[in-house]
């Protein structure tokens, strides 16, 4: 299933990127590539937390800025890198899950 990507959340991410808009302008590969990379990012994410939305990734906190991060490993050829360096920060997103999974099996059973 192809994730729809903002073009805020595209704008974004290559700022933080520390890409222009003459440069975005002047290579079209820049935001094709940026877009992989958040589309990865969700993915993998995901794998921790399967009821993220994108919505989730493009309002402020810390689902956000993990992806920003994975964003800044993906454009640095790194992102073997980046379970290990984040991997708290991932815990605590996949226990966040199992919290609101729990909840919600034990009110459905109500």
């Amino acid at each position: 299933m192809a994730i729809s990507i903002s073009d805020n959340l595209l704008s974004d991410v290559a700022i933080m990127l520390n890409y222009t808009a003459a440069e975005r302008a002047e290579d079209i590969t820049i935001d094709r590539r940026i877009r992989i990379m958040i589309e990865n990012g969700i993915a993998r994410l995901r794998k921790s937390a399967p009821d993220l939305t994108v919505k989730d990734f493009e309002e402020e906190g810390n689902v956000r800025a993990l992806l920003f991060d994975y964003c800044r490993y993906a454009d640095s050829n790194a992102t073997e890198m980046f379970g290990v360096n984040y991997a708290s920060e991932i815990l605590d997103l996949r226990l966040d899950y199992e919290v609101r999974s729990s909840k919600n099996e034990n009110q459905e059973q109500s």
